[in-house]
């Protein structure tokens, strides 16, 4: 599980910077009772040196174009693109970079290849405000920019919006207990960490009163991943309404991908296949930022897999006008 809520502090880290990411793990699901909508999910981890990167960008480049013709549908959490939902993107005058891997800017790519395609993102501001600080541990607080500038109101907001997007769902009361339990986690620790939709506290203020310089990276984790759930929802949901298509594709940090796949096994749906995860220990620390460092010598961190098993599926599925 560690290596899990790693993949997701290392995701929203690296998504702050232009860097390289890769893809560790395929799983294929489908529904119990019929053959479609078959469901791919591709966990994405992100590495800024990371050899693989080029290679599984430009297969995911003919993945898509194949898509074109297979009644296809993506669902994608991509920083440099707006929500589908809500049309926002960035916060105020501050814009997230994460273009350069495999997520940053997949959905514009998908709209441009006239894939129907849905982006879950909505954590702009949280982003553009922790992201700074975590790649900046040693800068005062007051001299970063966003964190300046964007105030405790505008990440509320942000999650406040997912929440009530979520309550009107309507996916079955299975799905809509554990979307409400996925809520009150969420709502319990808004309180928990002090974040109030009537605070106007910068990021900068509010991380020196609610820290210090030695529980602070251990919050700042904390506060990236609280609400990782609500996003999970989303995908599954995404599952769920695309139910006429012939293929769904689903490509997100493998904590995300992990948690959906067990949703959906609990609601209908079967794992037909998935490829082992091999880790390995990276001893360069450069390397490691947002992996949890070991015995301050090593991290663990997954091995890029062979994108050409996803060929096998792709193959079987029918086209568009099939």
């Amino acid at each position: 599980m560690h290596h899990l809520i790693k993949t997701v502090i290392y995701s929203l880290l690296a998504t702050c910077t232009p860097c390289h990411t890769f893809i560790y793990r395929i799983d294929a699901l489908r529904p119990i009772d019929k053959q479609q909508p078959l469901v791919m999910c591709l966990s994405d981890f992100h590495d800024k040196t990371h050899p693989e990167t080029h290679p599984q960008q430009a297969y995911v480049n003919n993945l898509l174009n194949q898509l074109v013709k297979k009644n296809a549908y993506v669902l994608v959490e991509d920083l440099s693109s707006p929500n589908t939902q809500t049309g926002l993107t960035g916060c105020g005058s501050f814009s997230v970079d994460s273009r350069g891997g495999i997520l940053g800017g997949l959905s514009a790519t998908c709209k441009q290849k006239n894939i129907p395609v849905e982006n879950v993102e909505y954590r702009f501001c949280r982003v553009a405000a922790f992201g700074p600080v975590l790649n900046h541990p040693n800068q005062s607080l007051n001299s970063l920019e966003s964190a300046k500038r964007i105030n405790i109101d505008a990440i509320y907001a942000e999650i406040k919006q997912a929440i009530e997007r979520i309550q009107q769902f309507s996916d079955g009361p299975d799905l809509q207990k554990q979307y409400a339990q996925a809520i009150d986690h969420v709502l319990n620790e808004l309180i928990d960490l002090h974040l109030s939709g009537k605070s106007h506290a910068s990021i900068a203020d509010y991380l020196t009163q609610q820290t210090n310089s030695v529980v602070r990276p251990n919050t700042l984790k904390r506060l990236l991943t609280f609400d990782s759930g609500l996003l999970d929802m989303s995908f599954v949901h995404g599952v769920l309404q695309a139910h006429d298509k012939n293929i769904i594709v689903i490509i997100a940090g493998g904590a995300h991908i992990s948690n959906v796949c067990e949703l959906l096994e609990k609601n209908g749906y079967k794992r037909i296949y998935n490829t082992p995860v091999a880790y390995i220990q990276e001893h360069n620390l450069n390397g490691c930022i947002g992996s949890r460092i070991i015995d301050e010598n090593y991290c663990v961190k997954p091995q890029a897999v062979d994108l050409h098993a996803i060929d096998q599926f792709i193959d079987t599925t029918p086209s568009a006008n099939q």
